[in-house]
């Protein structure tokens, strides 16, 4: 695809640093809502990563942790991706679109990808940790872990 490797050139160190840790420029933000606008519509098994890859690990042993268990001789490097190219679309998606939460977060700033990230794995360890005998609420679980 001749207009993929065109775009390479700015897919250096840097910018995946920004992306990741910010701040992000404004032509940091344009390139990928725009310039790289394909990846909101990519095929899950496919497609280039930009999530910092011990995040990324992170976020797969998250989700993933049962499956080192199964004994089933399949493939699950395609399956083991998905959580992270969801968890980058989300943010590309709605966490950085201007009318996500702008009450909050403003109009001209957004988080990092890693801070996502980071509160999602906090979630999902808070959960993993929260053993109930009986069922609860999404509402009550989102109190108690923003009261955590």
């Amino acid at each position: 695809m001749p207009w993929i490797e065109e775009t390479h050139f700015w897919i250096d160190p840097d910018f995946l640093y920004r992306v990741n840790y910010g701040p992000m420029t404004p032509r940091d933000f344009s390139r990928l809502k725009w310039d790289f606008s394909y990846i909101l519509y990519r095929d899950f098994g496919d497609g280039a990563i930009f999530l910092d890859r011990i995040l990324a690990a992170k976020l797969q042993s998250a989700v993933f942790s049962y499956v080192s268990s199964l004994r089933i001789d399949q493939d699950y490097s395609k399956a083991m991706k998905y959580p992270v190219m969801w968890a980058e679309n989300f943010v590309l998606r709605y966490v950085w679109n201007e009318d996500y939460s702008s009450s909050v977060l403003g109009v001209n700033s957004r988080p990092p990808m890693a801070a996502v990230i980071l509160d999602m794995l906090a979630m999902i360890s808070f959960f993993r940790s929260s053993q109930t005998s009986h069922p609860k609420s999404v509402i009550i679980w989102l109190k108690e872990f923003f009261d955590s």
